[in-house]
């Protein structure tokens, strides 16, 4: 192997362990997703493969199988590789001859192009995903009729340690066979190509993932492309200008959870654990304690908290501890409700789990950053936390956290989190609190080594 060639192949190494892109697709696939993108994510849409029972998580499935193995130009030419039957059927029912079976199992990362099925957990049909990047950490997830969201098309960032937990019961990966692709599509091409990822973290928005000729990671390029910036919105995070603080070392056997009760964020009593899920009563009480507005909770004026309660149709509900919390919250656009009524009082749901994207969400607007929906805080996540130290960002997913899971989100927003730069004259959080004797510094410092 030459000098160059080399070069190059350690180039891709490092790239696919860094995570900045991967497993590389025939243009058939590549065709497919794009497609998901233009006609269903674009439009709102979802798809109806076979005909019944609506549009359900096997029909992305079926549809993704047509494209890519067609035979007689039927919608349902799927049966011919996938089979038919619903989600937890797809692993043991589709041909070998055209899908390698991957059981899963700690340590095993799925490709780009793969579909991902969970067994019976997940209601009694099991789910099924097409997976459009993975990497050691997280899988990016483009299906329909997901747990937590509606019936149409797309796309969800799920970190890999929660995979399982997302749907329950996961089975396993299917990979198309390149080869079986090639035989059903006389005239394709024999390139391949690489997901990228714009910023080399994961997304939820499509445009940031860019398929990238095999070609183009060859050593007479030397480089990998390099994937132009889209201008910025109005509304988008700026903290352009913001440096990361200089490295330092969390102590190995640090407990966030512990640190939180040492600066009297957390106020753990007898009748509750770390293990316990978080309601969203408790997370509006931990995120404005942490946010260092307990006082101004405190100096509410009750006429004024009496008068925003009483929009709250399920006031009754809330414990006596938290109604302050929540007017407070309330007043200042941290939180909605659940739901609005038709005289136009909101449902808080007081008692009601937080999952990790609403949790983070709520903290997002809390530092001045606008969240339009709970699909993109993960990308507002990767901004919000300064630099490289999104350490917990895997509990920033649709399922309920627990106690411990929130105070680790907590704890990377506290340590590395910077206010959207206009609000409060701050960067960092931390910052901001210990100028305002709301935490002990000399706490902080002993997290680190």
């Amino acid at each position: 192997m030459n000098k160059k060639r080399m070069i190059a192949v350690l180039i891709v190494l490092l790239f696919q362990v860094l995570g900045f892109f991967s497993h590389a697709l025939t243009e058939v696939q590549v065709d497919w997703f794009k497609k998901m993108e233009t006609d269903y994510i674009a439009n709102n849409l979802g798809i109806d493969q076979d005909g019944a029972y609506g549009e359900q998580c096997v029909d992305l499935a079926a549809n993704y199988a047509t494209s890519i193995f067609p035979f007689t130009g039927s919608k349902k030419d799927y049966a011919r590789t996938l089979g038919f039957g619903n989600a937890n059927q797809l692993y043991a029912g589709a041909r070998s001859e055209f899908f390698h079976k991957t059981p899963f199992e700690d340590g095993v990362i799925p490709k780009s192009g793969d579909l991902v099925i969970w067994g019976g957990r997940y209601g009694r049909a099991g789910h099924v995903a097409s997976i459009l990047y993975a990497d050691a950490n997280v899988m990016v997830l483009v299906h329909q009729n997901g747990s937590a969201y509606n019936t149409k098309v797309f796309v969800q960032v799920v970190p890999y340690h929660k995979l399982e937990a997302y749907n329950g019961d996961l089975i396993g990966f299917l990979t198309p066979k390149h080869d079986k692709i090639a035989e059903r599509h006389s005239g394709m091409s024999s390139d391949r190509y690489y997901v990228v990822t714009k910023l080399g973290m994961p997304t939820t928005n499509f445009s940031d993932y860019k398929f990238v000729k095999s070609e183009q990671l060859d050593p007479k390029n030397e480089t990998v492309p390099e994937i132009e910036e889209e201008s910025k919105s109005n509304d988008e995070i700026d903290v352009q200008g913001v440096e990361d603080e200089p490295s330092k070392t969390v102590k190995a056997d640090i407990s966030e959870y512990d640190l939180l009760v040492d600066l009297d964020i957390y106020r753990p009593s007898s009748s509750n654990s770390k293990t316990d899920m978080l309601t969203r009563s408790q997370a509006i009480a931990l995120i404005t304690r942490m946010i260092g507005k307990e006082n101004l909770v405190k100096e509410m004026d009750n006429s004024i908290k009496d008068g925003i309660l009483s929009g709250v149709s399920d006031i009754a509900f809330v414990p006596n501890w938290a109604k302050s919390y929540l007017a407070y919250a309330i007043d200042n656009k941290i939180i909605s409700g659940t739901a609005v009524n038709a005289d136009g009082t909101i449902v808080f749901s007081p008692n009601d789990f937080v999952t990790g994207e609403q949790f983070a969400t709520i903290l997002a607007r809390c530092l001045g950053y606008e969240v339009k929906s709970l699909k993109t805080i993960y990308d507002t996540y990767s901004k919000m936390v300064v630099g490289a130290h999104k350490n917990n960002i895997n509990c920033v997913v649709s399922s309920y956290i627990n106690r411990d899971e929130a105070a680790k989100i907590m704890f990377d927003v506290l340590i590395y989190g910077a206010f959207n730069k206009y609000r409060d004259g701050k960067i960092y959080l931390k910052d901001y609190l210990i100028s305002e004797d709301i935490i002990d510094e000399n706490i902080l410092e002993e997290i680190f080594e």
